[in-house]
């Protein structure tokens, strides 16, 4: 697993679009999109503060994630702050 799809989900369970996620965290959208499809593997200071800052966690937690996303799903739920069960089907679902 990478970062962008656990980014996905997590936005998902929130109920964001790419676009919200992308204007509550001051990103383009195109960003947001780059982060989620794996196109931009450089994930800067500012992509992590930002979405530290709509997930309301820690800058580290959001950080623990890019530098190692092979975390069990109910590691990935507690440092995103998203229910673990809405985590677990979106990862488990198809992209659209």
């Amino acid at each position: 697993m990478d970062f962008g799809t656990i980014l996905r989900a997590a936005r998902k369970c929130r109920g964001l679009s790419q676009e919200a996620l992308a204007e509550q965290a001051g990103l383009a959208r195109t960003k947001v999109c780059d982060v989620e499809c794996g196109v931009n593997r450089g994930t800067t200071a500012r992509v992590v503060l930002g979405i530290a800052e709509v997930f309301g966690v820690p800058p580290r937690n959001v950080l623990a994630l890019v530098e190692d996303p092979n975390k069990p799903p109910s590691e990935i739920a507690r440092l995103l702050s998203v229910r673990e069960s809405a985590l677990r089907a979106e990862m488990n679902a198809r992209p659209s």
